[in-house]
């Protein structure tokens, strides 16, 4: 009787214990960290991201084409090999890839809006799925749904993914180069080598930025060597680290100077150089550096309450700081994984910062783009490293803790994503409308003028139209960068220069005039008020205006005169608004 009573007790006393608050509270966060982990709740993430982020990214591709995407497009429908990668008006920057495919695109499915950007738009789609393999490769389900979502969420990615530019082809290519990495830290087989080489180097060919990869790469190569490579039994001539990376950067050099001499040179890069050196001019590399990577860390959607300098950069700093710290501890101990990983990742944007203070290659939000990875990946893998940490010192309560807080992080960048990309996605410039409203109203004994700000956009459509007997006429002052033959634009534009260009052209005209061009802000900043200036030379003349509908930074005036110079009411009638 006494041992049924004793075993009576026990049992009591682990059921009060098993109903106690914190006993509840365990078994609660065991439960929401086991919901946090499961496979279906991730793939729901996943699909749901993956479909918001398609959405966003093919939202309205067939708006009007801006000013950058048209000297790209007037290159793709070149007539000639020279006029695709040697434009006669203006200065290429486009990687000689990008042109090869979009021309392809072209050919077969013809010319449009929507079939110029189809490059761009892939490209930003297979990023998307590189980015989440790589991350899965290396990162715990939830950190790597984190980074994945980090990234491909980012404003300045799915801006640059609806652009014909070749800034989501350098996302790409970058992740690919990530994906290779991490392929040959695992292995350092010759055909993982080799395949690392590859992307490289093609790479190279599609996005000149992916260049800067090449320093981090080869020391990848040269201090991370895997075990198996020296365990194997058929040795060859680049088994050993230092061979391997010194072929790797021959290669891919050779690749970057040979793409350099034959594509850049021609090209004027002297003039880009010196755009750039003004930008940088009186700045400190502190300054510099500081502004920058406040930038850089800004591409990343994150929460208001991180926009504030400080915040920002120092929360980066601290988390990357304490995971380089970690990754360097396990590297001691014989796990070089992580620290390797934090090399590849951290050593490029160094390099970036590095080669903007010397002006060898700009820092910008898109020019950047191709590096958001790498920093998203030291973010992340230095997150996990603090949870492996703190994991092996403390209770088990703490890891279901953390993944709520994964989650919760996720979301957060999901709402942060949804105020910065989800708005109405107007073109930068509405030429496709004005030149399309121009071919039903301008008549063959008309003036059309078109402004320089506008003459690759009106030249783009015209031919996409199939406009043949446009009475068009090209104005040359207020040149937009990066004209071929003018160094300094800003010489370009005075009103002296408007009237020798312009009222010089209108001589003796009578009849309807028509002057096109751009509003954008950011191009008449340091220029004259040449619209203005325009309108005042008619005016002088005796020419009377009429209305004209809007376009999205597009500017279309349209004058009577001379003899023909009609009131008001003769002037509506003749054009019919839209």
């Amino acid at each position: 009787m006494g041992r049924i009573r004793l075993y009576k007790y026990f049992m009591l006393q682990e059921q009060t214990v098993a109903n106690s608050p914190i006993s509840l509270v365990r078994r609660t966060l065991f439960w929401i960290g086991k919901i946090a982990r499961s496979r279906i709740l991730f793939w729901i993430v996943t699909a749901a991201v993956t479909a918001y982020d398609v959405f966003l990214l093919t939202g309205s591709l067939g708006r009007s084409l801006w000013l950058d995407e048209a000297f790209v497009a007037n290159s793709v429908i070149a007539k000639t090999l020279s006029g695709i990668f040697y434009p006669t008006d203006w200065l290429q920057n486009s990687p000689p890839l990008l042109l090869v495919l979009a021309r392809a695109v072209v050919l077969v499915f013809g010319v449009s809006n929507t079939t110029l950007r189809v490059v761009p738009v892939a490209m930003g789609i297979l990023a998307t799925g590189t980015m989440l393999f790589f991350a899965l490769r290396i990162l715990w389900k939830h950190y790597a749904l984190l980074a994945w979502t980090m990234v491909v969420l980012s404003p300045v990615e799915i801006i640059q993914a609806r652009q014909l530019k070749p800034y989501s082809s350098e996302l790409f290519v970058s992740t690919l180069v990530l994906l290779a990495c991490s392929l040959y830290i695992e292995k350092s087989s010759a055909r993982r080598f080799w395949l690392l080489v590859a992307v490289t180097a093609g790479g190279v060919l599609i996005g000149y930025g992916i260049a800067l990869l090449v320093p981090s790469v080869a020391l990848l190569i040269w201090l991370f060597p895997s075990r198996q490579s020296s365990s194997s039994s058929g040795r060859t001539r680049l088994s050993n680290p230092f061979a391997r990376a010194v072929v790797f950067a021959a290669i891919v050099g050779a690749t970057v100077v040979g793409e350099y001499r034959v594509f850049s040179v021609p090209n004027g890069p002297e003039v880009y150089h010196n755009a750039f050196t003004k930008k940088n001019a009186g700045k400190s590399w502190a300054s510099l550096a500081t502004s920058e990577s406040y930038q850089f860390v800004g591409e990343i959607p994150l929460n208001h309450r991180f926009d504030r300098t400080g915040i920002r950069i120092s929360s980066a700093a601290i988390l990357l700081l304490i995971g380089l710290i970690l990754s360097w501890k396990r590297y001691r101990h014989g796990r070089p994984k992580w620290f390797a990983i934090q090399v590849v990742c951290l050593l490029p944007c160094l390099t970036l910062l590095v080669c903007d203070h010397f002006v060898l290659y700009p820092f910008t939000e898109r020019t950047s783009l191709f590096l958001l990875p790498f920093l998203v990946t030291a973010l992340a893998s230095s997150l996990q490293l603090i949870s492996l940490f703190v994991f092996a010192r403390s209770r088990s309560w703490l890891r279901p803790v953390s993944d709520v807080l994964i989650l919760l992080a996720i979301a957060l960048t999901l709402i942060a994503s949804r105020a910065k990309n989800f708005r109405q996605i107007d073109p930068g410039e509405d030429a496709d409308g004005a030149v399309s409203f121009l071919q039903a109203h301008v008549q063959p004994q008309d003036f059309l003028w078109v402004h320089s700000s506008l003459s690759q956009h009106f030249k783009l459509y015209v031919q996409m139209h199939h406009w043949q007997d446009a009475p068009a006429h090209f104005g040359n002052t207020g040149w937009p960068c990066c004209s071929r033959g003018i160094p300094e634009t800003k010489y370009t534009s005075s009103e002296q220069l408007v009237r020798e260009d312009f009222g010089k052209a209108l001589d003796h005209f009578s009849g309807r005039v028509w002057v096109l061009y751009t509003m954008r802000p950011e191009h008449w900043r340091g220029f004259a008020d040449e619209p203005a200036i325009m309108r005042t030379i008619l005016h002088e003349r005796g020419c009377t205006e009429t209305p004209t509908p809007p376009f999205f930074h597009v500017g279309l005036d349209a004058f009577e005169c001379g003899a023909s110079a009609a009131g008001p009411s003769q002037s509506r009638s003749r054009l019919k608004l839209p």
